[in-house]
């Protein structure tokens, strides 16, 4: 399952599996981002989740078409 978030310029991507949690190779944030969901529930992100939005619409827009992890970014494990 693809899990992404916007804020701002950039936005948190994170692909959960079965057993493994995936999140951009090239993330951008050092610390731990604050992410809500429109009715208040907190998701706070770890470390390298976040990637700029430009990015964003491409992983989602691949993941629309494929239904698929997308590939048009490098994926890394969860750093937490």
């Amino acid at each position: 399952m693809l899990i992404v978030g916007i804020r701002g310029d950039r936005g948190c991507l994170v692909w959960a599996d079965w057993d493994t949690m995936l999140v951009p190779a090239d993330g951008v944030n050092t610390e731990p981002i604050d992410y809500f969901t429109w009715d208040g529930h907190h998701h706070p992100q770890e470390a390298g989740a976040e990637a700029p939005v430009e990015t964003m619409h491409r992983v989602v827009g691949e993941f629309v078409v494929t239904g698929q992890r997308p590939t048009c970014i490098q994926w890394a494990e969860d750093r937490s």
